[in-house]
């Protein structure tokens, strides 16, 4: 079992100094450990199809 993908879900609060240099080194350590980083906009749902379609297609995987 690996790890192939990180979920983060994205607010407002990303236009914010302090969380853009956290966001930084999120993806930094997200490409240096060779793992897809996936964002989603925060919402109050989400439709399962979208977020499996979304996760497969950035691992450019067949759904």
């Amino acid at each position: 079992m690996a790890i192939v993908a990180v979920l983060e879900l994205y607010d407002k609060n990303h236009n914010q100094s302090k969380v853009i240099k956290r966001d930084a080194f999120v993806e930094k350590a997200c490409q240096s450990a060779n793992v897809k980083l996936v964002r989603f906009q925060c919402r109050s749902s989400y439709e399962l199809q979208y977020v499996w379609e979304t996760v497969l297609n950035s691992l450019n995987l067949q759904t």
